[in-house]
């Protein structure tokens, strides 16, 4: 009686993780801090301040850095995307989208994308190697952090209050969270991008500045 009762208990705990981690994804026609049916985001962090990247662990990085953090980005828009090497979804979605995100802002200053694989499972298949080898298929050439191990739990996972992967996040430049979910789409996240920080329309040449 007592094991079976103790097996009942920790098929509930086991239950209960999976709930918490996989969650069903949003749906196209939900919103950044929506959940399904037009509910709050779970979690809360959309429109709060973006909690500090507590990673040690980078790669691909530029020759003048060691590690990145949210506030070296001030003023400009973050699109940071959690993944896993061995996530299906990963492969059919999210990174396509990264991709196709990515090209639409080809040569802006004031837009970055940086990866982050946050590791909850499979760990000895989701490894640095792994993540670099994705970026490389897929042609992109971004930033890379490692969070999440077999002995310690993704500090990205937990102050983002992410529920699995693929997960998007988009910070504002004013360092606010403006999107925290599993899917967008490319024109979602275009659009939404481009409301942060609109597309500056240069002079036309020799035109004189208006007075008054």
């Amino acid at each position: 009686m007592l094991l079976a009762r103790r097996l009942e208990s920790f098929m509930l705990a086991r239950l209960a993780l999976c709930a918490a981690i996989f969650l069903p994804p949003l749906s196209a026609n939900e919103g950044p801090g929506q959940a399904a049916g037009g509910q709050p985001e779970r979690g809360g962090i959309v429109g709060k301040k973006a909690p500090p990247w507590s990673v040690e662990s980078w790669t691909n990085l530029p020759k003048d850095k060691k590690r990145l953090n949210v506030d070296d980005f001030a003023g400009k828009v973050v699109y940071l995307y959690c993944f896993q090497s061995w996530c299906p979804g990963c492969h059919s979605s999210g990174f396509p989208t990264l991709k196709k995100v990515k090209e639409s802002f080809k040569g802006r200053k004031d837009i970055v994308f940086v990866t982050m694989q946050t590791v909850f499972e499979g760990f000895d298949s989701n490894t640095k190697e792994r993540g670099l080898a994705t970026l490389a298929k897929f042609g992109l050439d971004v930033p890379l952090a490692m969070s999440g191990s077999r002995t310690k739990r993704s500090t990205i996972m937990q102050s983002y209050r992410t529920r699995g992967t693929p997960w998007t996040i988009i910070i504002g430049p004013d360092g606010k969270v403006v999107w925290n979910g599993f899917h967008i789409r490319p024109a979602q996240a275009t659009a939404l991008i481009e409301t942060l920080v609109p597309k500056r329309v240069p002079p036309i040449s020799g035109a004189e500045p208006s007075k008054g």
